[in-house]
């Protein structure tokens, strides 16, 4: 009889901790997400600790997180905070970690294959200044496709690198097609309405 209960408070603690868990990384990506859009190039971070007043929405903190995050992959952190929403969620629901490592791996894929995208086909920002939209990711990986290979600039490998984006964000989350048939079908219906207007 103790056992039993032993292993239902085992098991309740457990999922409570992995709801805490799934929780914080939800707050996380909206931490993410907003910090990123707050982002201005001449607030204060590691690299250029200037005592002046600060936009992002988080400050400081903010500033280091979000100048972090688009120096190293550009625009594509925006996709990522928007990834890293969706394992809070799932990780909510199933209350479990179920396949992590292998949604770690694929959005390391998308996210090498999407800076590069963006860094050879459009690099430039007046906002991004430092290391374009593609961040020092993108720019490493640009090189050495460069230095390496004939495929530079070539339409075919722009095709190549957005279907491989695409497609490892979508594993990356788990999306189903149907959860695409409805994401599609709210979008028509968005379209629309707005017509109507």
């Amino acid at each position: 009889m103790y056992a039993k209960i032993s292993l239902k408070l085992a098991s309740f603690l457990k999922k409570r901790l992995i709801e805490i868990i799934g929780i914080v990384i939800t707050f996380f990506s909206i931490f993410l997400f907003l910090a990123l859009i707050s982002y201005a190039p001449d607030d204060p971070n590691f690299w250029y600790p200037k005592t002046k007043i600060i936009k992002n929405l988080f400050g400081f903190r903010g500033s280091v997180v979000a100048d972090f995050g688009i120096q190293s992959i550009g625009i594509m952190a925006f996709l990522f905070s928007v990834n890293i929403f969706f394992w809070g969620i799932q990780i909510l629901k199933a209350k479990n970690f179920n396949n992590l490592i292998t949604k770690v791996f694929f959005s390391n894929i998308y996210i090498a294959s999407g800076t590069t995208a963006i860094s050879i086909y459009q690099d430039q920002s007046f906002w991004l200044i430092d290391n374009g939209n593609g961040g020092f990711v993108g720019r490493i990986f640009k090189e050495l496709i460069f230095n390496y290979t004939n495929f530079s600039e070539s339409y075919y490998l722009l095709i190549f690198l957005t279907f491989i984006t695409f497609v490892f964000f979508v594993l990356s989350i788990e999306l189903k097609i149907n959860h695409m048939l409805k994401i599609f079908k709210i979008f028509n219906l968005f379209n629309k309405n707005k017509k109507i207007y």
